[in-house]
């Protein structure tokens, strides 16, 4: 029953499927080009950043995905109106196939800066963000990839938001709910790629939110299908349901979830994140010089591609749960 129910469910995912050892080896690559020193860290506003801007906006246009910026994939972020530092959000739409629900959009996102160059480090000051989250980014450009090369056609369309000015303060995720480019109510859903950290191999997944709406359901169905259990958040005190730019989404009143490889506290799993947090975490060390659980991160994409496509295909849009304190963001 679980092998008929995980083929009904990503039928779409199913047709010449790429070895997963190449997708993980592209995906990488992006991240490599991404976090390079060359980009000196991504900070929003910077011409590096911009740089790595244009990177992502020409991997869109290769997959011949639409633009669906202000300006072309572009979308124009202010960060500070009086220093007149500005950065872009970078916005690209695969079409739905369904003539009543192709107007309507789930959105995936991934923040693209970083925190720069360190001015007081002493020798490697570059804060390459390679897991927070280039990685995010490349995940991103890999489901893309994956949705174009087999023909996916969703119903609802999908909206890949790469978004600037998250370590600033979820600047670039609020500019966009705030004044998006597409209409605000043909969003139904956010789905949210930051610090996913592929530090061991994927057993589960964490989903935060996952208790807050349908989306939860939703997961949960995925991870029945792919063998793929949800985790709870094995470290509710951080708060990482209003941290990250998936809030920015919540506030409009969207429903929205974070998506992370799972595990429990006091695991040895929980030792080696918390370890991570503790020496590379917005530091010089976190570079495409890391050993990172790579095919296993291919998997979380295929959970985050089938979820996407489960919500984008779904008759209703996601609600959120009746006991939801965040339910009081709604729209109607």
């Amino acid at each position: 029953m679980r092998m008929r129910a995980l083929l009904l469910l990503l039928a779409p995912l199913l047709v010449a499927a790429a070895p997963a050892a190449d997708r993980a080896a592209a995906w990488w690559r992006h991240v490599e080009t991404l976090a390079a020193d060359e980009m000196e860290g991504r900070r929003a506003g910077s011409p590096a950043y911009r740089r790595a801007a244009d990177y992502v906006a020409a991997r869109f246009s290769e997959l011949g995905l639409e633009p669906a910026g202000s300006d072309g994939f572009f979308q124009t972020v202010v960060l500070d109106e009086a220093a007149g530092i500005e950065a872009p959000n970078i916005v690209a739409r695969l079409p739905g196939g369904d003539p009543r629900l192709a107007a309507e959009h789930v959105v995936l996102t991934a923040h693209l800066d970083g925190l720069g160059v360190d001015p007081e480090a002493a020798g490697d000051a570059i804060r390459n963000g390679a897991l927070d989250n280039a990685a995010g980014v490349a995940a991103l450009l890999d489901i893309a990839a994956e949705f174009r090369r087999r023909g996916v056609r969703p119903r609802r369309s999908i909206l890949f938001v790469i978004v600037t000015g998250e370590e600033l303060g979820l600047l670039g995720s609020r500019w966009f709910v705030r004044a998006p480019t597409v209409p605000r109510e043909s969003i139904v859903a956010n789905l949210n790629y930051d610090m996913a950290l592929p530090l061991f191999p994927l057993r589960s997944v964490t989903v935060i939110g996952a208790d807050e709406s349908s989306l939860g359901a939703d997961a949960r169905a995925v991870g029945e299908a792919m063998g793929l259990p949800l985790a709870p958040d094995p470290f509710p005190e951080r708060r990482s349901f209003v941290r990250s730019d998936h809030y920015a989404f919540i506030e409009a009143g969207i429903p929205a979830v974070a998506l992370k490889f799972g595990f429990a506290a006091g695991t040895p799993e929980a030792e080696t994140e918390l370890a991570w947090r503790a020496t590379i975490y917005h530091r010089p060390g976190d570079d495409a010089a890391q050993s990172v659980f790579r095919e296993d991160e291919i998997r979380l994409h295929d959970f985050i591609a089938a979820l996407a496509l489960r919500v984008a295909d779904a008759e209703a849009r996601p609600r959120w749960n009746d006991d939801s304190f965040f339910r009081r963001f709604a729209r109607n």
